[in-house]
């Protein structure tokens, strides 16, 4: 059972608006990065970063 979430609204399968609330705050404090921002060869981090 999520701690999240009470019985009745565990059995509802829908979230409420508690939990997207909750989530909504997360998304807030959690940094995923973009795609575009990702490194993709050895070339460019070392241009990025530089070398060592």
């Amino acid at each position: 059972m999520n701690a999240w979430l009470s019985p009745q609204e565990n059995s509802n399968g829908t979230p409420t608006q508690r939990q997207l609330d909750g989530l909504k705050r997360l998304r807030g404090i959690a940094r995923v990065p973009n795609k575009s921002e990702a490194v993709t060869s050895k070339e460019e981090a070392e241009k990025l970063y530089g070398s060592d």
